[in-house]
């Protein structure tokens, strides 16, 4: 009797597992699923297409003139901005790259010497004739010498002398400082 139960059992399962998927396909197959739909396009953002960029484009006159100033004189002007801003200070925000961390001033003084090289060689490879004088710093805050090079204003010329200086220092980094005015790279 048991065994006879267990079959019809079986029978019983295959055929309420049939009807349960003839119903789920005919509800899938007749769409009385339930549809999400909604208008998302009136919270969208708005963008100028690349016809309209260059539609405008196309209108401006473009004249090429030479230009009435000099490198120099655009740095000069910068710094004379910076000192107004800064007032009477003569230190604004930038960078520096610090070569050196640690508690032995004698290997600081190394990491300095060995940094003024490179930067000596870089300039005469790059065949600059009158290179500036490497600005290279030891500050001491207890228990640490820090060997800091440079004064830049710019992330990007700082990024340059740090590339340059992590070939020799891998603990090279690149750190914001206050930087000289009067030192500027």
């Amino acid at each position: 009797m048991f065994a006879i139960t267990n079959v019809y059992l079986s029978k019983v399962n295959k055929l309420v597992t049939t009807i349960a998927l003839i119903i789920c396909c005919s509800c899938l197959a007749f769409g009385q699923r339930n549809k999400y739909s909604e208008d998302l396009s009136v919270v969208r953002p708005t963008y100028a297409t690349k016809k309209d960029s260059i539609s405008a484009i196309d209108t401006v006159n473009v004249t090429a003139e030479a230009p009435s100033h000099t490198q120099n004189e655009l740095a000069e002007k910068k710094l004379e901005e910076l000192k107004e801003v800064y007032g009477g200070y003569e230190e604004t925000p930038g960078y520096r790259v610090q070569i050196y961390s640690g508690s032995n001033h004698e290997e600081a003084n190394n990491a300095r010497k060995k940094a003024y090289v490179i930067l000596r060689d870089y300039h005469k490879a790059r065949k600059i004739k009158a290179y500036p004088e490497p600005n290279i710093y030891i500050d001491y805050e207890a228990p640490l010498f820090r060997v800091k090079v440079g004064d830049y204003v710019e992330k990007p010329r700082a990024y340059r002398i740090y590339e340059l200086l992590k070939r020799d220092f891998s603990n090279a980094l690149l750190v914001p400082d206050h930087v000289d005015l009067d030192k500027i790279d």
